[in-house]
């Protein structure tokens, strides 16, 4: 197994490990609502969430394309990078309307 590929999946499940806790951890959200920096600590936590499998996954993807398309290895690094970096100004942009500040 390719060092990228190790890279790649291990990041990815770091993504999905922030999106399940975001999903499914009450002690966080209770943290959130009573910061009072969030005006829905609900929905912020659901979309933050969201937006962490998705990018999660989608490397977990690349990561497994990685291990079987030799010689693609710069390609899916710059697709990932390019994935994260989307994904993270769309979520910036939609999260920005549940900030009290």
């Amino acid at each position: 197994m390719k060092i990228t590929s190790v890279v790649l999946i291990l990041g990815s499940l770091g993504f999905i490990f922030m999106g399940l806790v975001s999903l499914l951890s009450k002690k966080m959200q209770v943290y959130f609502k009573e910061s009072g920096v969030y005006k829905d600590s609900e929905k912020f936590m659901k979309y933050s969430g969201i937006f962490n499998l998705v990018i999660g996954s989608t490397g977990l993807i690349l990561g497994l394309l990685d291990i079987f398309l030799l010689d693609k290895s710069r390609i899916l690094i710059v697709l990932y990078i390019i994935m994260i970096v989307t994904v993270s100004v769309i979520q910036k942009i939609i999260l920005k309307k549940y900030r009290n500040i």
